[in-house]
């Protein structure tokens, strides 16, 4: 499966800890091409025909890469983190061939109750065209 990273470095010798992310800045720009091998493994998960080249993806796919392109834009992570959540709103659809670009930032870091609380804000591009935005809520491990 295609995907180019775009923006870092976000790669690093060692996992990321919570003092390593810069609020307010940016951190990664990810991108990953909605391919038709990608189409067909939505189809053969979820039923429903394929959407061709062209053609409309469906919303979850775009999620599915928005949240592929998550997990490449910050390496490595040290063991233990918590998925806590994510907020996301769509902006337009996505098509079966087109190279879709996740920007993220630090939004928010904050301690509470001993617990390493990360915001990163999410857009998702097609383009010029704003597909969707969001946060995904962390607890980091380190």
């Amino acid at each position: 499966m295609s995907g180019t990273d775009l923006m870092g470095p976000a790669l690093k010798d060692t996992p990321w800890t919570f003092d390593d992310f810069p609020q307010g800045e940016p951190m990664a720009e990810v991108a990953v091409e909605l391919n038709a091998e990608r189409a067909a493994l939505w189809a053969g998960l979820y039923g429903g025909p394929q959407a061709q080249a062209g053609e409309p993806a469906p919303r979850g796919l775009a999620v599915a890469a928005m949240m592929e392109a998550y997990i490449r834009a910050i390496q490595p992570r040290p063991p233990g983190n918590v998925h806590a959540g994510q907020t996301l709103t769509f902006h337009g659809r996505p098509k079966v061939g087109a190279v879709l670009t996740a920007r993220f930032t630090v939004v928010k870091k904050e301690m509470k109750k001993e617990r390493r609380w990360l915001t990163l804000g999410v857009e998702m591009f097609e383009g010029d065209d704003k597909l969707l935005s969001g946060e995904i809520l962390s607890i980091w491990a380190a």
